[in-house]
């Protein structure tokens, strides 16, 4: 994926020239006051992404209940797009031409709002109906006019802390369409790429992060992903299985007080009662110290006695060669590591000692912690 990256990058800059897609005037974050502004624009930007899917998929669902012959649907999306492009032309196209006057602060207020609606309302009609199309450069149509209106009127407050209306039409592009991909590192390096102007970037970072994570928490589905879920494809098994590699060794494992340990000189009879008490049939096994010897378990207490007689220590009895886990490190790691190794429990150690016991993980302990995503996950899910 780099690699085309790279490749179309340098043929398109061969043959086009290495002129940026939008040519802007030298904004910059003009005073820090500005910065609770360009995060409110971020609150705003997600609420336009939230409105535009909605739209978007109520116009397709109206679409899909009409029993008329398919191929009049597009026409009659046509005519409804071409009236409203009658009055409103820019909504017509990819919307760059308008979107470089808007970033270079050449509409009122009041039209950019329009813009807005007008553009939401032409592309759902225009998908819904089935045309071809795509949703990124209305997404940058629409973030590019509501930051411009946001903008404007942040002006006309604080004239003399703040950037033109143009700033804002730059960072509003990269919130909506962060929003509304749940993609912000996206968002942010495609905006470098299309001003190639890095002096608003703090801006469009602080306002990308906010309207993603306000998006994010509204509605997990992103406008891409939305469409499948639709479709019946079920992203809960991914998500919880995402989040597992988030989740640390120390959040799952049973810690090393909660343990029944034994010492190495205890006798197997003891394993045997402390075993009769317990749901999981291990235990660690640890000298004076305190320091970790290994683990006995069932099956080992089994094939001493067969190989041994009734007379065998624990610490005879005990699995010296360890596989082991450690409390900072993903559970999804020490699962791989226990699937490897075809062992059901590993100790937890520290990482800087390993023979300092902290905890016990079991793969029973993991399958629970998946568990418990995967329901949350369909529980989101079901809520929305």
């Amino acid at each position: 994926m780099v690699f085309a990256a790279v490749s179309a990058a340098t043929v398109a800059r061969f043959f086009l020239g290495d002129h940026p897609s939008f040519i802007v005037p030298a904004y910059e974050l003009v005073s820090a006051w500005e910065l609770p502004m360009y995060a409110g624009l971020g609150i705003v930007a997600a609420l336009a992404a939230g409105v535009f899917v909605r739209v978007l998929y109520f116009s397709e669902d109206v679409f899909a209940r009409w029993r008329f012959p398919p191929y009049l649907k597009p026409a009659v999306g046509g005519l409804v797009v071409g009236l409203v492009g009658f009055f409103l032309p820019q909504v017509f196209g990819t919307g760059f031409a308008p979107i470089g006057s808007m970033l270079n602060g050449q509409y009122l207020p009041g039209l950019l709002l329009l813009l807005v609606a007008a553009k939401i309302f032409a592309t759902s009609v225009t998908l819904g109906a089935g045309s071809s199309g795509g949703v990124f450069a209305p997404a940058l149509f629409i973030g590019a006019a509501l930051g411009g209106a946001c903008g404007s009127a942040m002006y006309m407050l604080f004239p003399t802390v703040t950037a033109g209306s143009g700033a804002y039409a730059i960072v509003g592009m990269a919130a909506v369409f962060a929003a509304a991909a749940r993609a912000p590192i996206t968002a942010i390096v495609m905006l470098f790429e299309l001003t190639l102007d890095y002096r608003i970037m703090l801006p469009v970072m602080l306002a990308t992060v906010v309207a993603a994570a306000i998006a994010n928490w509204a509605e997990p589905e992103s406008i891409y992903t939305l469409k499948l879920v639709r479709r019946g494809i079920d992203f809960a098994a991914e998500r919880a299985q995402r989040a597992l590699t988030r989740l640390l060794v120390s959040e799952v494992m049973m810690a090393a007080h909660e343990l029944t340990c034994l010492h190495p000189q205890a006798p197997l009879s003891e394993a045997l009662a402390v075993f009769q008490k317990k749901e999981d049939h291990a235990c660690p096994i640890v000298d004076e110290e305190g320091r970790l010897i290994g683990i006995i378990t069932i099956s080992d207490v089994e094939r001493t006695v067969v190989e041994s007689g009734p007379q065998p220590t624990v610490g005879e009895a005990c699995t010296r060669s360890l596989v082991c886990a450690f409390q900072n490190e993903p559970v999804t790691r020490a699962l791989a590591r226990a699937g490897e190794s075809g062992v059901h429990r590993m100790p937890v150690v520290n990482a800087a000692d390993r023979t300092q016991l902290v905890g016990m993980l079991t793969s029973a302990d993991m399958v629970r912690a998946y568990n418990r995503l995967f329901v949350s996950q369909r529980s989101k899910a079901s809520a929305r």
